[in-house]
């Protein structure tokens, strides 16, 4: 083999180990984070909170729909399907 295609595999295993250890580094980073958050009971989403889910108020829907519709729709009642 020649000197150039022999750094040439040199650069190319080093740059390719060098990706998966950065690589490797942000995925147990992440994973121990997640955990530590966990353990911490920190809320990740609005959505898993004490607040029920769904609880839009019907006023701010009858609002919106008036306002898409400029005041000519009429809301007669609101179910959740």
């Amino acid at each position: 083999m020649s000197n150039e295609l022999q750094e040439a595999f040199i650069i190319l295993l080093v740059g390719m180990t060098t990706v998966f250890f950065i690589l490797f580094l942000v995925v147990v980073t992440g994973n121990l984070l997640l955990r530590w958050l966990k353990s911490t009971e920190f809320v990740f989403n609005e959505e898993e909170s004490d607040s029920p889910k769904g609880s839009i108020p019907n006023e701010l829907i009858e609002q919106a729909i008036r306002k898409w519709s400029g005041g000519k729709a009429i809301v007669k009642s609101i179910k959740k399907v």
